[in-house]
């Protein structure tokens, strides 16, 4: 499967923040523009939120 998405490094109107979590055990990385999933990852305690990666549209 291919996903297309177009990243600003800044927020603008109509466009959300997304995430980028490292995973601990194998560093592999996981993104999400999503609030609860965020909240949810983070709280699971295997991953590590490294921040905002950029914008994308909502």
């Amino acid at each position: 499967m291919i996903l297309e998405a177009y990243i600003s490094d800044s927020q603008v109107s109509g466009t959300v923040p997304l995430y980028r979590f490292r995973h601990i055990p194998n560093c592999r990385h996981f993104y999400t523009a999503d609030e609860t999933e965020k909240d949810n990852v983070e709280a699971s305690g295997q991953y590590v939120i490294e921040g905002k990666a950029g914008y994308v549209k909502a």
